[in-house]
């Protein structure tokens, strides 16, 4: 899955309904997932504070790789 509010979502939902196997997540940036503001001049003008945009901690102990690029899937 994308680490991104889908993909973190998606794997929440996996774990909600029972599922209990292994779950990996894949984002190619280095820093974790965080609501994307519109871009705006009042971001812009905050400094660039990115606190506000922070998600809830997850509940799907997934393996996290962040800063890794995928190039493939083998389902």
């Amino acid at each position: 899955m994308g680490n991104g509010i889908a993909g973190l979502t998606a794997a929440d939902a996996l774990r909600d309904s029972g599922f209990d196997g292994e779950l990996t997540i894949v984002g190619d940036e280095p820093h974790a997932a965080y609501s994307r503001p519109a871009l705006s001049k009042a971001l812009l003008l905050d400094g660039g504070d990115m606190a506000p945009h922070q998600l809830p901690p997850t509940t799907h102990e997934a393996n996290e790789l962040l800063g890794v690029r995928a190039s493939g899937l083998v389902p």
